[in-house]
């Protein structure tokens, strides 16, 4: 087997070919070909300097702290929707249960919501099912009468309707609201 120099030494890597020996008939009985790069700069092998190292990490680090805050926006926006559809749930289930002819109804405070089960709302009724706001988000603009929603038991309409009725569910911290509304028919709508 011979080799044969493909580029120059100068630029720093060699690329050396081993190639079969051609029979003097002129016939080609097998041909191989195996390529390699060789390093032969000064210090032996390449590799990375602490400079080098120190950029890469200070942009991983950089990139992590962005996806990180823009994460924690996202986390707190998918909190208020998830509430938002908690309250329209706790509505529809009891608009559901009143058509059903079982009385039910939810009431409205800035820092929590209740389904209760009765003509009107009583405090530390054992049959209410409270739920609590997490602190950063607040129910403001509770356009209801007697802050609370009842519904006819065979329409499933709203009882004592007035135009409109919605409250506004509020985060204070980045200034982001969800309105939910409530039509004469009982139908819960967000925005």
């Amino acid at each position: 087997m011979k080799l044969k120099l493909l580029q120059p030494f100068d630029q720093g890597f060699k690329i050396c070919a081993s190639e079969a020996e051609i029979p003097r008939s002129g016939k080609f009985r097998s041909l191989s070909l195996n390529l390699s790069v060789v390093n032969f700069r000064k210090g032996g092998l390449k590799a990375f300097t602490v400079v080098e190292l120190l950029v890469v990490m200070g942009i991983i680090l950089l990139l992590y702290t962005i996806s990180t805050l823009s994460w924690g926006k996202f986390q707190n926006e998918g909190n208020l929707d998830e509430t938002a559809i908690q309250i329209k749930s706790f509505i529809t289930q009891a608009r559901m249960q009143s058509v059903n002819g079982i009385k039910t109804g939810v009431y409205f405070q800035n820092n929590m919501f209740v389904l209760y089960y009765t003509d009107s709302y009583v405090a530390g009724d054992p049959k209410n099912v409270e739920s609590l706001l997490p602190k950063e988000q607040t129910i403001v603009n509770i356009n209801l009468p007697a802050s609370s929603v009842t519904f006819n038991k065979i329409t499933g309409y709203v009882i004592n309707f007035s135009v409109p009725e919605n409250l506004i569910l509020k985060e204070p911290g980045t200034g982001k609201q969800r309105v939910i509304t409530i039509n004469k028919l009982g139908l819960v709508e967000i925005n």
